[in-house]
């Protein structure tokens, strides 16, 4: 009788082991029926919250309270909207609790939640969180769960909301990136992040922008989700993004995470796609009073690397190229991203301005023996690999904090010097390239191939203030 009753008594109870083996499945439930959005695993959905009549949710809203698996499901549809996205989700101060039979239990804990539809984010901060589940079949299931937020919190963050919302109002998108910019250096990621947040919708013109630098700003705070959240936001947009902006170590934190490498596969078939339809362009821009009986001399114009004719026109410009030259504005046929090209593929680069240069010459007067070439980085470049190269009859060249190809060679110093080529190399005081370009002018110079340096003081990699009066200047001596 005595050894019968042991039976009993062992039958009913669940060992050490067996306990922590079920509160850890409970654990990975509890967290599942919040992380699935994470890549919108449905199927897992639906194990965790079974098609049961009697499953029932409490809401922080009065509209939100769910009653059944099918009306479970049916909630549920707005979350397959490519918009809705996830951020982040963490648990904390978690509390389960298993029944003597082992087949039920309950947990308490604490829930930040964040997601985001349309680029405008959403987050449950500090919300409490119960539940019970139930074993069935061998598996847990959530049958009951209630989200709720302490009143005196929700005064509190809205007051903090308040506070931490940007006051700051900008007029145009280069005042923002300024401030944001000077945020930036001061390690100041979160404010950054609000006055980015703002600058998204008001500047719709800058998206990729404001995305990548949102994504920086995330990455700097350890936000790593949002970080990717924010990329990913830019190709739901149609953006996509220059390749070499990935290739600093800034990103390393995120070098093995699924989410990004699927980032960086998709941004690369993206480029793909669009170099598959990348043709040059030409914009031909005559001087006032322009007559086909005159011969004018041209100014071939180059942008810099991740901009297009659209940005780089304003900047290349002057009182001698608007009233004298034929100015003949290159967009290059090499994708970078959405909107931006480049330059640095030699073949293709000569490919292009050989185009450009018949075009040129079929469309306006062109004086042969007055022929410039010149542009802004990747464009400065290009420049020089067209004039080594002698695709453009170019006799001066005017280039503005230039990536700087190989040295010429001696059958190419020899056309340079036959041609009577000589330029003018802007650069400043803070381009990290002012080094290479003192040594490229000095060098030039050496092997009578003249080349005026000229650095401009308080500027970075950027075009200077006074870059009309230099390229007039510079057109004075060549």
């Amino acid at each position: 009788m005595i050894g019968f009753s042991v039976f009993i008594l062992l039958a009913g109870m669940v060992s050490i082991d067996d306990e922590a083996r079920e509160r850890a499945e409970i654990a990975r439930v509890i967290d599942d029926s919040i992380g699935w959005f994470k890549t919108k695993d449905f199927d897992r959905l639906d194990e965790i919250f079974p098609e049961d009549p009697d499953l029932f949710l409490f809401q922080p809203t009065s509209k939100g309270t769910v009653v059944g698996g099918e009306a479970f499901r049916e909630s549920t549809k707005l979350w397959r909207d490519p918009q809705n996205v996830y951020l982040s989700h963490s648990i904390t101060d978690l509390r389960i609790k298993l029944s003597e039979s082992g087949t039920v239990a309950w947990w308490s804990a604490r829930l930040d939640d964040c997601g985001s539809y349309g680029g405008q984010e959403f987050c449950w901060k500090d919300c409490r969180w119960t539940g019970v589940l139930e074993k069935r079949q061998g598996k847990w299931v959530i049958v009951q769960g209630h989200f709720s937020f302490a009143k005196d919190k929700v005064i509190e963050e809205l007051n903090n909301a308040k506070k931490e919302s940007s006051t700051e109002e900008f007029t145009d998108y280069a005042q923002m990136r300024k401030r944001a910019g000077e945020l930036f250096s001061q390690q100041n990621f979160a404010a950054a992040s609000v006055i980015l947040k703002k600058g998204f919708e008001q500047f719709p013109d800058h998206l990729m922008a404001n995305t990548f630098n949102l994504a920086q700003s995330a990455l700097f705070q350890n936000e790593h989700e949002k970080a990717i959240y924010w990329l990913e936001e830019g190709h739901r947009r149609n953006i996509f993004y220059s390749k070499p902006l990935f290739e600093t170590e800034v990103w390393l934190p995120l070098a093995e995470h699924p989410r990004y490498l699927a980032f960086l596969k998709h941004n690369d078939a993206l480029i793909a796609e669009a170099q598959s339809k990348a043709v040059m362009k030409l914009d031909l821009v005559k001087p006032a009073g322009y007559s086909p009986e005159k011969r004018y001399p041209v100014f071939i114009a180059l942008h810099g690397g991740g901009e297009n004719i659209a940005e780089f026109k304003p900047h290349w410009t002057s009182p001698r190229l608007q009233n004298e030259f034929i100015v003949a504005y290159v967009q290059s046929s090499q994708v970078l991203s959405t909107t931006g090209f480049h330059w640095q593929d030699d073949k293709i680069t000569k490919r292009d301005l050989a185009l450009a240069w018949q075009q040129i010459q079929e469309e306006s007067s062109v004086d042969p023996n007055a022929v410039y070439i010149g542009g802004f980085s990747s464009g400065g470049y290009g420049s020089l690999q067209a004039l080594f190269s002698g695709v453009i009859p170019a006799r001066g060249f005017i280039i503005l904090c230039p990536e700087l190809p190989a040295l010429p060679s001696d059958i190419e110093i020899d056309l340079l010097i036959k041609n009577k080529v000589k330029g003018t190399l802007v650069t400043t005081e803070m381009d990290a390239r002012l080094e290479r370009q003192k040594e490229f002018a000095t060098f030039m110079t050496g092997v009578k191939v003249p080349v005026q340096l000229v650095i401009t003081p308080d500027i970075g990699h950027w075009y200077p203030e006074n870059l009309p009066q230099l390229i007039d200047q510079a057109l004075g001596q060549n």
